[in-house]
Formats: C-alpha cells, sequence, structure tokens
C-alpha cells in the first residue's frame, strides 16, 4: 500500500517527531500542487559500511505529482538521526541535491529519519522515511556454537543472510573450550581498545566451560572486555570460571564462581560512561541462571558454591540466600532457568535437580521477599528427565522441554504437560536446542519467536517459528526461517542496535530472555 505526504501537514509536526523547529517557508502554493507518493510506510532497513547507496533501494523512489513543470522543480535530501539536535532543523543535515538520494551508507547503527523535499519557488513539500541502519555485526540472531572439534563460535543471522565463525574471523581463532553461555548486553560501558577512551555500547559475551570469555562490541565486532581486562586486580584467575553479566538502574553486575562483582554505571547519573572494570566480588558464588525479580528492580540468581538461590538488589549492596533454601535439599544443582511476563505477573523460575536421586524441584520467584512457590516434579512428568529446557517469555505460562526428542510444554498454573508438534521440522532430526527469543521494548525491532535447533551429523539447521504462526505458545504452521550452519547450536540471542537502559529494564520488565 502507498501513502501520500502532504506538506503543509507534515511540516507542523517535524518538530516534535525529530526534535527540530522548522524555519522554511511554505511559500503560497496550494497543498495540492506538489504531492509525494511513498511506496512504503515500514521502517526501511539499510546494511551499513557495506557499500548501499540509498538511490539503489527501491523503498526509497517516491513518486513525485505537481503543477510546475519539471524545469521549476529543485529536490533535497536529508538524513539526521532521530534523537539529533540542531540549530536550524533538519536544513544541517543534507545528504543529496538530486531526484534520487544518491548517498553511500557509512553510518553508525541507530534509527534515521530521511527527509525528502520538493520545491518550486518559495512553496515547499516534504516526505519522511524511517531508516532502521545497521552495521553487519550489530543486529540479528547471534548462534553461540560447538565446533566439531569442541570449541566455541559464534554465527549471525540477519536479513544478509548467515555470517558464520565470527570469533575465529575477527581474533584468529575459536574461544576454547565448549560453550557455557551467551548474553546480549544492552548499552554496557567500556574501554574503546581503538580510541582508548571510555565509551559505550552493545556487547555479546560468550563464555565456554574452560573458563574463557570473551565481550564484543556488536556495531563492529571489537573486542572490548575477557578474561586479561576485565577486573582491576589484574588477569582473572584460571580457576574463577566467569559465567555472566547482567545491568540494572545503576550497576553492571558481572557473576562468576567467586561472587557478583559491580561497577557503577556513569550513564546512569548523566556522567560519561565509565570503564566497565570490576572491583572485588560480593558473596562467594554464582552461576549463568541469573533472573529479574521485583519488577525488574533486582536479580534472583542461583549460587553455584553454597548450592542456594539468592537475591541482589540493584545498587548490589549484598548477596542474600532465600530463607525457604533451608527447606530443600543441600545438594541441588540449577539446571535451567527463565524469566515470565503474562498478564502483566513477572515471574521468574529455577529449576534445580537434587544430585543424590535425581528428584527435580520447581523454585517459583518474583520478589526478594522469599520464593513465591516450591514444586516438587512428580518423575512421570517430562519436565522432570527431560535434557533441554527453555520457558515461553510473553505469550503462556510455559516451560519447555525436550524428552525423548519431543517437546513438551509444562504450566505451573495447572501441573499439566502437553505436547508442542513442531510443523515442518523432520521426526527424524535430532533437537538439540529450543528456545522463545524476543525483544519487548516498543520499537520496530521488536519480535516474538519460538526457536528450535536440530543435528545431523557436523552441520546444524535452525527452525524460527514467528509469533503470528503460533497460538498459546504452540507452532500453527511452518518455521518462516530455516537456517543450515556447522557445528552444534548451544544457545541463541538477538540484538538490535538501540540502547536499553537500566531503567527500561524495569519500566519495560523481562525486555528480552536473559539465559535459558
Amino acid at each position: 500500500m502507498k501513502k501520500t505526504i502532504y506538506g503543509l501537514l507534515f511540516m507542523s509536526i517535524l518538530g516534535l517527531s525529530a526534535c527540530y523547529e522548522d524555519e522554511s517557508s511554505l511559500g503560497y502554493g496550494s497543498v495540492n500542487d506538489i504531492t509525494i507518493t511513498m511506496a512504503t510506510e515500514t521502517t526501511v532497513s539499510i546494511p551499513s559500511f557495506q557499500g548501499v547507496n540509498l538511490k539503489n533501494i527501491p523503498e526509497l523512489k517516491p513518486e513525485i505529482s505537481s503543477i510546475y513543470p519539471e524545469s521549476e522543480l529543485s529536490y533535497a535530501w536529508y538524513l539526521f538521526k532521530d534523537d539529533a539536535e540542531s540549530e536550524n532543523g533538519y536544513k544541517d543535515f543534507l545528504i543529496a541535491s538530486t531526484k534520487e538520494p544518491d548517498y553511500e551508507v557509512n553510518l553508525p547503527s541507530g534509527s534515521y529519519t530521511l527527509l525528502f523535499e520538493v520545491s518550486s519557488g518559495s512553496f515547499t513539500q516534504t516526505a519522511t522515511y524511517n531508516l532502521s541502519v545497521a552495521t553487519s555485526t550489530a543486529k540479528g540472531f547471534y548462534i553461540l556454537k560447538e565446533t566439531t572439534d569442541g570449541n566455541t563460535e559464534l554465527d549471525l543471522y540477519n536479513e544478509t543472510g548467515l555470517n558464520s565463525n565470527l570469533i575465529e574471523g575477527y581474533t584468529g581463532a575459536p574461544l576454547q573450550g565448549k560453550p557455557l553461555n551467551l548474553v546480549t548486553y544492552y548499552s554496557g560501558e567500556f574501554i574503546d581498545p581503538i580510541e582508548n577512551v571510555t565509551s559505550s555500547g552493545n556487547v555479546i559475551y560468550a563464555f565456554t566451560k574452560d573458563n574463557q570469555f570473551k565481550g564484543f562490541r556488536s556495531e563492529d565486532f571489537t573486542e572490548v572486555f575477557n578474561n586479561e581486562n576485565l577486573l582491576y586486580s589484574g588477569v582473572m584467575p584460571t580457576d574463577e570460571t566467569p559465567y555472566t553479566f547482567a545491568i540494572s538502574m545503576f550497576s553492571t553486575f558481572f557473576f562468576s564462581s567467586k561472587g557478583v562483582y559491580s561497577a557503577q554505571l556513569g550513564s546512569a547519573f548523566g556522567d560519561a560512561p565509565n570503564s566497565g572494570k570490576m572491583g572485588y566480588p560480593t558473596g562467594n558464588g554464582a552461576s549463568q541462571y541469573v533472573q529479574m525479580i521485583d519488577m525488574g528492580m533486582n536479580f534472583a540468581y542461583w549460587d553455584n558454591t553454597n548450592h542456594t538461590l539468592n537475591y541482589i538488589d540493584y545498587n548490589a549492596v549484598s548477596a542474600i540466600p532465600y530463607d525457604e533454601m533451608k527447606e530443600l535439599p543441600t545438594d541441588m544443582i540449577c539446571i535451567s532457568s527463565g524469566c515470565n511476563y503474562v498478564g502483566g505477573i513477572l515471574q521468574s523460575y529455577f529449576l534445580c535437580e537434587q544430585l543424590s536421586n535425581g528428584d527435580r524441584y520447581l523454585l517459583l520467584v518474583s520478589s526478594s521477599i522469599g520464593i513465591d512457590q516450591i514444586i516438587k516434579l512428580d518423575s512421570s512428568l517430562h519436565l522432570a528427565k527431560g535434557n533441554i529446557i527453555c520457558t515461553n517469555g510473553l505469550t503462556a505460562n510455559y516451560i519447555y522441554c525436550v524428552d525423548e526428542n519431543k517437546v513438551y510444554a509444562y504450566s505451573w498454573m495447572d501441573g499439566k504437560e502437553r505436547t508442542v508438534n513442531l510443523i515442518g521440522i523432520p521426526e527424524a532430526e535430532t533437537i538439540s536446542y529450543i528456545s522463545n527469543q524476543y525483544l519487548n521494548v516498543n520499537s520496530s525491532y521488536d519480535f516474538d519467536k519460538f526457536i528450535v535447533a536440530t543435528n545431523n551429523g557436523e552441520n546444524y539447521k535452525l527452525y524460527l517459528y514467528d509469533k503470528g504462526d503460533m497460538n498459546g505458545g504452540v507452532p500453527l504452521k511452518e518455521p518462516t526461517d530455516i537456517i543450515e550452519g556447522t557445528g552444534t547450536v548451544r544457545a541463541v540471542r538477538f540484538i538490535a542496535p538501540i540502547s536499553i537502559s537500566g531503567f527500561d529494564l524495569s519500566f519495560y520488565n523481562n525486555p528480552y530472555p536473559m539465559c535459558d
């Protein structure tokens, strides 16, 4: 469907939508003297630093009708970031004075406005496009995988296809050890290794079972953190296991086998970014299983060292075990964790297994006051024995599991399970991973997909089911995307070229999965 933009109406709202005051003159023409018909109403995705010229994008070819002859018309294109400010309004951002926007896109990732202006004398009409600009690594589904020789790699899937083995491609070698965890960290703070100044940006963290980790700035995949430069004390001890990162309103958290580290966020106080480096930890143990509680204000996390569920507030004051853990066996481990936000209720869970006898307990927690419910799972349930587990985040009160290569959905609301039929996936394929990945921050990048990975020898297939093709967390149609690569999928996380602060986490609650 096409839409026609009339300049008089648009110019009256431009100052509000783009933080500008429009000082251009509309002249004395009629609103119908010049009309601009746009080919799309949706946000147009543009790859950056990849040789893409705006004039070659079909969606950016408006149709112009005018009572004036062509010789009397002049054209201009302006491109500016949505949060940009200027004394002269959009006029400071001219990129072309031709009928087509002859402009190669080499811009930082983010949301932009492209404004097209057609004039005759003093009369002007304008139309705008919303652009989503991203470098080749700033947007998409990052795929943590185990290589055929047992090491850790990252693939990236987006509109341009599958980009394989990024770690080796950018650093020269895969990350040593089998995969442990994959984390997307929005608005992280670090020292820019190129400019040697404090900076901020979205970061992808990959962790291995050999106590190795690396953090890459998603904008250009520059390595910003690793075992050698995260701690003020120096190189991380070889016996310390790094697990995950999280962000609160005021602090960055780093969870390891030594406890919970924190660093104040400069941006939370309107200051320049801090270095992101860590001092000394609170507590003496943690894990990769971390979830938001208290409506996004604080965190609950599993402590592998003491076999307890703990909580920590957004100021990282202290790590405190839940009192209810005294009622439970002392030899439990956590095998899965997730967060659910259905019906406006934030509910996190930790699925634990008793080492001595294999009994499983489901711990439901939503605040630091106490554990909401402890459910000892009946041994006949598939969740009591399944080996691949994740949660539904936004559409159903389900915990999914894989048992004997079939997927089941358990509801903690009634204690029942149902079979999940995976339409479009051959039964002969072996399931290696399942996940519900989503982004829920009221942005053009928001999505909700159910993801299944399978393996056939040294190759994987990744199936993505879209929310629109599901009902209550169960697929009704075939997957919208099928991705093929080498290795075995261990985790999938999505990242977008936007900023999400600790305050955003509290406002939106559960905006994206922290772990599986």
